[in-house]
């Protein structure tokens, strides 16, 4: 019973880490493309400003 129900929070658990590095890889992609696009925006205002 008890080797069942240790064998089910470590599948919870690996199915909950796995989200959570697919959320930070994620991130880790989005956040450097989003700053780009802030300075590729903010540069030519910037300058005709």
């Amino acid at each position: 019973m008890s080797s069942q129900f240790l064998a089910g929070n470590v599948e919870r658990a690996n199915a909950s880490s796995r989200k959570a590095l697919r959320w930070s890889v994620a991130s880790l992609l989005t956040m450097p493309a989003l700053l780009v696009a802030l300075v590729a925006y903010a540069l030519p205002t910037r300058a005709f400003a």
